[in-house]
């Protein structure tokens, strides 16, 4: 599994709180879903090179990853 450390601009990280406050997720929740929901899209229509096309599906079924950002 991948760590990542962001750093983020005043701008961004005021708002990244203000999203985890109204909603109730961590900000690291928020980066992760983020970061898949984009990778994801990137994949979407390319299905023959996606690399997480291999991976059975059990590996994201009730398992809840958690992203280290030090924001």
């Amino acid at each position: 599994m991948t760590s990542i450390t962001l750093y983020l601009d005043p701008a961004t990280e005021a708002r990244l709180r203000q999203i985890a406050d109204e909603t109730g997720r961590r900000c690291e929740e928020l980066a992760e879903a983020a970061i898949a929901e984009e990778t994801l899209r990137y994949f979407r229509h390319r299905a023959a090179d996606d690399p997480a096309a291999v991976l059975p599906h059990s590996l994201f079924t009730g398992t809840r990853r958690t992203l280290e950002a030090a924001l």
